[in-house]
């Protein structure tokens, strides 16, 4: 959904709640849809942490009362996305390397608990991933970095999803949020990788979750997420 439709989107669902109207069940709400909406804009790098969010700046461009701004920041600074600081306001929350150090500490301990299931079940990657895995060794569609890294989040979601606990996936959706920050802030990393390296390395994680052995799994995870750390 693009900015217009989104912006569409909330106008209408303002004007049903001001109306005293009830939203269909199943629609999504104006201030889930404008949540999302600047989710997307940080994991694009068109908002950057240490960025700073008026509500009255962000209620005139997406066309929405000012109290649905508020609930939506409100609401990412519950997840970690906004940061809020009395007679100052919001702003994008920004992630110090030793903070990304932590993180990323916890996403290989999740991701290695889930995907060793994976394979110690002998399942195979779910057509869900494998077509994550496709879209990003598709080498003919043009991709920006910040387009590319929104497809590997959902294709290591995915293969987190696929171990079946409801609490890890839910613990792997946090870390996420902060792991889209800080890449947001040094996307230099990614763009000094060669991107057949980068490919490579999500085409060799399903292919060792494929072959049933628990142990090449969480080796080639370890190597694969290490250099995170260790990058300057």
């Amino acid at each position: 959904m693009d900015r217009p439709q989104i912006t569409e989107l909330m106008r209408a669902m303002d004007g049903a709640q001001a109306a005293g109207g009830q939203a269909p069940l199943g629609t999504v709400s104006a201030v889930d849809a404008l949540a999302a909406a600047l989710s997307e804009r940080v994991i694009a790098a068109d908002l950057k942490p240490g960025d700073r969010i008026r509500e009255s700046t962000l209620a005139a461009e997406y066309q929405v009362a000012r109290h649905t701004a508020r609930s939506a920041l409100s609401r990412l600074t519950t997840s970690g996305l906004m940061t809020y600081q009395p007679n100052r306001g919001w702003s994008v929350s920004e992630v110090s390397p030793e903070e990304f150090a932590d993180i990323t500490f916890l996403r290989i301990g999740l991701e290695v608990q889930a995907m060793r299931e994976i394979a110690a079940r002998g399942e195979k990657v779910s057509p869900e991933a494998r077509g994550l895995l496709e879209q990003l060794l598709n080498t003919e569609l043009e991709m920006s970095w910040p387009e590319r890294l929104k497809i590997d989040m959902e294709l290591h979601r995915a293969l987190v999803d696929q171990a079946g606990s409801q609490r890890l996936s839910e613990a792997y959706r946090g870390v996420q949020l902060s792991l889209q920050l800080y890449f947001a802030a040094r996307l230099d990393w990614f763009e000094s990788m060669p991107e057949k390296e980068f490919r490579d390395l999500h085409r060799t994680l399903c292919d060792v979750i494929d072959s049933g052995d628990p142990d090449l799994v969480e080796r080639h995870l370890r190597q694969q997420l290490d250099y995170n750390i260790t990058s300057d």
